[in-house]
């Protein structure tokens, strides 16, 4: 579990207004007490961490159970997942056999590590996506949040990869 600082909306008011920091509140409102749970590689460094240490404190704030866990893998897996962002934007890369494995094997590691109930789970980008499927049948709305542009994607490897991983 990525430990978090607590933050608030109205600290937004400056940049947005009261206007629009309302209109999150009531709509947030409808999904109060609701548990949602994010996955990611990385808990510091790049991108995505940099969001959920922002998201996760505001969701809570609107009244949201948010958590943030991260997943383990050694060097050959962030390898790979790095072909597959590299592919995702276009690279000519196949995905083969052994990646496909390596892939997976630590994608099953990490799932049974999972635990808890939530009503959302939000997976963001190729590294956790397969956990989903060690996971089935697990209660909640499963969503992908690709944070890849995927605009010119290696549409062979986006196909392999969709229907392997």
């Amino acid at each position: 579990l990525v430990e978090v600082e607590k933050k608030s909306l109205d600290s937004y008011v400056k940049i947005v207004g009261k206007k629009k920091i309302e209109e999150i509140k009531d709509f947030s409102s409808n999904l109060e007490g609701y548990k949602v749970l994010h996955v990611n590689s990385t808990a510091y460094g790049g991108g995505v961490a940099e969001i959920l240490q922002a998201l996760v404190p505001l969701m809570r704030d609107v009244g949201l159970d948010a958590e943030w866990r991260t997943i383990s893998g050694d060097k050959s897996f962030f390898n790979v997942t790095k072909a597959f962002h590299n592919a995702l934007q276009g690279m000519d890369i196949r995905l083969n056999q052994e990646m496909r494995d390596i892939y997976l094997k630590y994608n099953k590691k990490n799932a049974k590590n999972f635990s808890g109930e939530y009503d959302f789970i939000v997976i963001h980008d190729p590294q956790p996506a397969a956990i989903y499927h060690y996971l089935k049948p697990y209660p909640g709305v499963w969503i992908w949040r690709c944070h890849i542009d995927l605009t010119n994607t290696n549409k062979a490897f986006w196909n392999s990869m969709r229907a392997k991983a």
